[in-house]
């Protein structure tokens, strides 16, 4: 929906959150699975947010459209003008100003309203389910990791979280290039957006 380049954040975390599996001891691991049943659900939720938000530029385009035709039957010339400014803003930026400035017509600061709180319902929602999915991933890598602990499978080392930001077109290589250069067989790498800031 924007033009800026869409960042993402890499988490690099240490397989098994907390812990280091000691090499060749570790066999048929769940991680590979788990990890990719998190990949898949955090999938789905980013391409059910990007179904939902896409029709609505196109939407708000429309809205605008029949402000201006509106106005135009109307012989309201400051109408026609205030949603013909509006249009061309909204093509430059894809995005609507957070504020509206004063003196804004009435019909564009109701339009620009309703579709905010569109945007805004999709964007807490879709931030809600990555947390609520965030939360159960680590719920289960803290299960495997009391039951490889149990099991003595696990080497408790010194690990650091690393966060990269980047453009979604690069993920896959620095995935690539981190995996290649990490010490653990399977290195957590996952990506989000980034909503605000």
């Amino acid at each position: 929906m924007n033009r800026v380049p869409f960042a993402v954040l890499v988490f690099v975390l240490a397989a098994l959150a907390c812990g280091r599996v000691e090499a060749g001891t570790l066999t048929n691991s769940p991680l590979p699975e788990l990890r990719a049943k998190y990949e898949k659900s955090l999938r789905s939720i980013l391409d059910r947010y990007e179904q939902e938000t896409s029709p609505l530029p196109a939407k708000y385009r429309t809205v605008v459209e029949a402000l201006a035709k509106d106005a135009k039957e109307r012989g309201d010339l400051q109408g026609v003008t205030a949603a013909r400014e509006e249009k061309a803003k909204f093509e430059t930026a894809l995005a609507l100003p957070e504020t509206d400035p004063e003196g804004l017509a009435a019909g564009i600061a109701g339009v620009r309203q309703k579709y905010r709180q569109q945007w805004k319902e999709r964007k807490v929602k879709r931030d809600s389910d990555i947390m609520n999915l965030a939360q159960q991933y680590t719920a289960r890598l803290e299960n495997l990791e009391k039951e490889l602990t149990r099991q003595d499978k696990i080497d408790r080392a010194k690990e650091a979280l690393l966060v990269i930001k980047t453009k979604k077109e690069l993920f896959n290589k620095l995935a690539g290039k981190v995996k290649s250069l990490h010490s653990y067989t399977v290195p957590e790498i996952i990506a989000l957006p980034i909503g605000t800031g």
